[in-house]
């Protein structure tokens, strides 16, 4: 049996059909992590009415008898023939909501869970930023400040570790990632607001940076500076971990160009054999065997190991688009674009 969609608790295919599902995990340094996107056609009539059927009804992807995928209905769309519906990750609702001046991201998050946030704290403690007086953010920018964040299909968060086991290997010579090599960086650094006046105005202004050596030395020196006084009062070691993270991604190195397809035939499971595509997630460790890693100055690998920064599943096809945590755009300005998240306005009361 293939997956079902629950909208509102409710099996659609008990209503009318449901085609076209496709829905999508993601992993990321900023933001939150998890459930991202899920699309699929409903063919009810467009005069279909329920209770149920609604935006912010709960969605799920249920698959064996398991919650695969979950998140919040947007506002479905009647068509002539049938519904369009998206679905939104959990992890969206709560990086969009005002953060709480409690001092405490966890307080915040069960001040959130207590007026009806669709999310899990159990015993977790969560790490996150602080704010500075007056400032005005999400929780997703405040929670990115604590390092990275992790929303399940339940809508349990976490800070779970990196990843350093593979799970998957692509087949030899069924799969290759391109690389862009137009341009590069050795050295980033962070500008942004490091202290307050006691009206709560920007008084004083620092950098941080971090640095290849290595290829500075061997292609010449390329700096790069952003500018985060935006964001408002931060710590030297929060922008600093937020540089190091991001200098990971497209620093002095060059970055995957291309994604990859996977089906039955060309993935297998490490340790186990066989493997569907439809198990995959984003997060996880895919091998491409039998080519050279030469993206980084010293070392050349014999396979190259991806991180998959996105997983789209297309279950009426059986087959997972993924793109790895590398994967950037051509020129460095795109790259930076994709690897950091939007500026946030800062509001002085």
């Amino acid at each position: 049996m293939g997956a079902q969609v629950y909208v509102g608790g409710v099996p659609l295919d008990s209503v009318a059909g449901v085609s076209d599902l496709v829905d999508s995990t993601i992993y990321r340094l900023d933001g939150y992590s998890g459930d991202y996107q899920a699309t699929c056609s409903f063919a009810a009539s467009p005069r279909f009415n329920a209770p149920w059927f609604r935006r912010g009804s709960t969605f799920q992807v249920v698959e064996h008898g398991a919650v695969t995928w979950g998140g919040l209905t947007s506002e479905p769309q009647a068509g002539d023939s049938a519904w369009s519906i998206t679905a939104y990750g959990l992890g969206s609702s709560l990086a969009e909501r005002t953060a709480i001046a409690t001092g405490s991201t966890n307080a915040d998050l069960d001040t959130l869970i207590s007026q009806g946030l669709p999310i899990i704290r159990y015993s977790n403690s969560i790490s996150g930023g602080s704010l500075g007086q007056g400032e005005v953010i999400d929780m997703g920018a405040l929670l990115s400040r604590g390092g990275h964040w992790w929303v399940d299909s339940f809508g349990e968060i976490s800070n779970p570790d990196e990843p350093e086991d593979a799970m998957w290997m692509m087949t030899p010579g069924s799969g290759y990632m391109g690389t862009a090599d137009d341009e590069f960086i050795t050295h980033l650094y962070g500008y942004y607001v490091s202290s307050l006046d006691v009206n709560g105005q920007p008084d004083g202004w620092a950098f941080e940076g971090v640095a290849d050596d290595e290829a500075a030395e061997q292609f010449g020196r390329r700096e790069r500076v952003i500018d985060m006084t935006s964001l408002g009062l931060l710590s030297g070691a929060t922008v600093s971990t937020f540089i190091t993270d991001r200098f990971a991604l497209v620093g002095a190195r060059m970055g995957f160009t291309n994604s990859l397809s996977l089906t039955e035939t060309n993935l297998c499971r490490l340790g186990w054999g066989g493997g569907s595509p439809m198990d995959v997630r984003a997060g996880q460790i895919l091998v491409i065997p039998d080519i050279f890693d030469a993206r980084s100055t010293p070392s050349i690998g014999s396979s190259v190991r991806l991180t998959l920064g996105e997983v789209q599943r297309n279950h009426a096809e059986q087959r997972a688009q993924v793109k790895p945590t590398g994967f950037i755009p051509r020129d460095f300005a795109g790259a930076l674009t994709a690897a950091l998240p939007e500026p946030k306005a800062v509001a002085r009361v």
